[in-house]
């Protein structure tokens, strides 16, 4: 049975693909173990290549041990085994987090570790179906919104995967039982002193037994709802959060306070999510309290008036309104570029000491034998244009598809990847159209906007580099 809600769940969320390096992250829990052999089972089939993490947290007795006992499994598996320790309490004290959060921080910074030091594209990990229902209670319980209600996602930034969280724990120790495999037994899951554990001991038996039988259920069918319409929403979101930007550079971001005023009261929550995201780079330690005083300094009409919020300061300006964060302040002096492209025509951008020149050509009139390094030039299929075309500096949360690649990915990796250096990232031109990169100028186009052999008119954009003038001697 799990084996095959196992699979089911593979490919509903498209986890895995043919090839994949994972790096399988294994506790000794009844969970992490069963993901791993149900992997292993898979592993020829999907031609994996599979590599175990175990992470020490040092918070009980029995962490060597546990330790051991991980890494003989994978000896006896014949797969590699990553080792990682870290002292909990200490970050925690160093950080002020409670323990639960730094051990979970400090986990995942291990993993992200050693799946980029061993080249492995995705990251497994062992949550369950219960794990679903008794996330979705705990923030229910501790007041949140339909992003919070949404649960553990099945796949996270394309790399994270969960690959049980529609199996129940039940079923994980049906399967080890029939397995005959051993696991270990966490003794801090029995206590109730943590809200995980006192809803899953208390709670949801409770429920279960005077409300609802199926409660278990209802909570995971509930997350897959919100999840649904939470992605479609950030996406609306998103388009609008473009649409209402007057400046963005560096640490600094400025909205059309007018524009912003006038949506229903839902989307400007949501809006102001997103731009203290892309300036403040997370969410942390921003409660519901500070969003909703944001949105009285919106309704307001007094100028410079500002709210202070976690190293974030969000102000009233003239039309606008402000998100600013002082910590990346030397941001400041980014350039930031944003041009429409005549098509045909020319546009020089002194600033990024570039110019371009667009051409309408049929197919059979391009010339493929023009020097690239004195003439750089994209070749793109007309008909899969829409939209302005703008040369424009990157911004945050830019994706690209690059030529040749199976699939989109973030434009700060392709840069990383390209090792293209920080300092550079901010002067290198962008083509794109609704928001979306069709070439990263002097280095590759986008897949989407390729020639094929159905092509039959190309849109020719040439760019040179400004030459200074000499000095007067």
């Amino acid at each position: 049975m799990l084996i095959e809600k196992f699979r089911a769940t593979l490919k509903r969320h498209s986890m895995l693909c043919l090839g994949d390096r994972v790096l399988v992250g294994v506790s000794g829990g009844a969970d992490s173990l069963a993901l791993l052999y149900a992997l292993h089972s898979l592993n020829d089939e999907l031609s994996l290549s599979l590599r175990i993490a175990h992470l020490n947290h040092k918070l009980r007795p029995e962490a060597d041990q546990e330790a051991a006992f991980v890494q003989e499994i994978a000896h006896s598996l014949k797969l590699p085994f990553s080792l990682g320790k870290e002292d909990v309490p200490c970050y925690q004290q160093r950080e002020k987090l409670s323990l639960e959060v730094a051990a979970r921080e400090l986990r995942y910074r291990f993993f992200d570790h050693e799946a980029t030091r061993h080249n492995c594209n995705k990251i497994a990990l062992g949550h369950t179906a219960d794990d679903q229902a008794e996330t979705v209670l705990m923030r229910l319980l501790r007041g949140t919104g339909p992003r919070g209600l949404a649960g553990i996602p099945p796949v996270r930034e394309g790399r994270y995967i969960r690959p049980l969280i529609e199996v129940s724990r039940r079923e994980v120790e049906t399967f080890l039982a029939a397995q005959g495999l051993e696991y270990i037994l966490d003794s801090s899951n029995a206590s109730t002193q943590h809200l995980r554990n006192k809803i899953r001991l208390e709670l949801i038996p409770f429920l279960e037994r005077e409300y609802n039988p199926q409660i278990g259920e209802s909570l995971i069918g509930l997350a897959d709802i919100m999840r649904q319409e939470e992605t479609f929403l950030e996406g609306y979101c998103h388009g609008l959060l473009n649409s209402l930007q007057q400046k963005r550079v560096g640490g600094k971001l400025a909205l059309d306070s007018k524009k912003l005023r006038n949506l229903p009261p839902g989307m400007q929550r949501r809006v102001l999510r997103q731009g203290v995201q892309e300036v403040k780079g997370d969410m942390k330690s921003i409660s519901r309290r500070q969003l909703e005083a944001v949105l009285d300094l919106l309704k307001g009409e007094e100028t410079g008036k500002c709210c202070h919020l976690s190293g974030l300061i969000i102000q009233r300006g003239y039309g606008e309104l402000i998100f600013f964060c002082p910590e990346k302040a030397e941001n400041l002096n980014r350039v930031l570029v944003k041009e429409k492209l005549p098509v045909p025509g020319f546009k020089a951008v002194p600033v990024l000491g570039w110019t371009f020149r667009t051409t309408l050509k049929q197919k059979d009139e391009i010339d493929f034998h023009i020097d690239r390094e004195r003439n750089q030039r994209a070749l793109l299929d007309y008909r899969k244009l829409s939209g302005l075309l703008i040369i424009r500096t990157r911004m945050a949360g830019d994706r690209f598809h690059p030529l040749g690649s199976t699939g989109s990915q973030k434009l700060k990796k392709f840069f990383i990847d390209h090792r293209v250096p920080r300092q550079d990232r901010d002067r290198i031109p962008l083509l794109v159209s609704q928001n979306e990169v069709l070439w990263v100028v002097g280095m590759r186009i986008s897949e989407r906007v390729r020639m094929t052999g159905d092509t039959r008119e190309v849109l020719e954009v040439a760019a040179s580099r400004i030459t200074p003038a000499s000095p007067e001697k």
